[in-house]
């Protein structure tokens, strides 16, 4: 079975191939008309069958039409596969952008630290010392500004990532659809 952009291709090249038939089919039947009408210096031609005119006029138009469909198609095609290589790359980049691993492991650390700010009270028995008390605040305002950095960091690069997207897939925010 084949999948469906060989598909795709495959009908594409038969159906322009076609195109490329008929042109000449109608290419024939246009120049069998002019011999039909005749020789314009022959006096049968100067009393002209209006059916056969009619005829070379309609196939001339058909013949104009099918080159002008073939063409059409053809650049139809060169804009799909521009497209279609533009968001190949735009995937690569999606794909290869950079993760902030150090924000999010000092997201983790910071998680880690504040239950263990706890500790010093478990050790004294559950008596709050003034050093128990010290280490403890210490480590809880160290866990705090490190997770207050780390997403703060987390942030800033999601909202760079998205403006990046913005940018390149021209995605529409509600924001933008209220403000014109």
């Amino acid at each position: 079975m084949t999948d469906s952009g060989t598909l795709h291709d495959d009908v594409e090249r038969d159906f322009v191939a076609r195109m490329d038939d008929w042109i000449v089919e109608l290419g024939k039947a246009f120049s069998l008309l002019e011999r039909t009408r005749g020789d314009p210096h022959e006096p049968r031609a100067s009393n002209p069958d209006p059916k056969v005119d009619g005829a070379i006029e309609a196939v001339e138009k058909v013949k104009k039409s099918v080159e002008a469909s073939k063409a059409n198609l053809a650049l139809v095609n060169d804009v799909l596969t521009v497209r279609k290589t533009s968001l190949e790359l735009k995937e690569v980049v999606v794909r290869s952008w950079p993760r902030r691993a150090l924000s999010e492991r000092l997201a983790y650390i910071s998680s880690a630290l504040f239950p263990i700010g706890g500790t010093p009270f478990i050790l004294t028995g559950g008596t709050i010392t003034p050093a128990a008390g010290l280490t403890a605040i210490i480590v809880w305002v160290v866990a705090t500004a490190l997770m207050i950095g780390s997403l703060a960091h987390i942030y800033l690069d999601d909202r760079e990532k998205w403006s990046y997207f913005k940018r390149e897939f021209e995605v529409a925010t509600a924001k933008d659809a209220t403000n014109p």
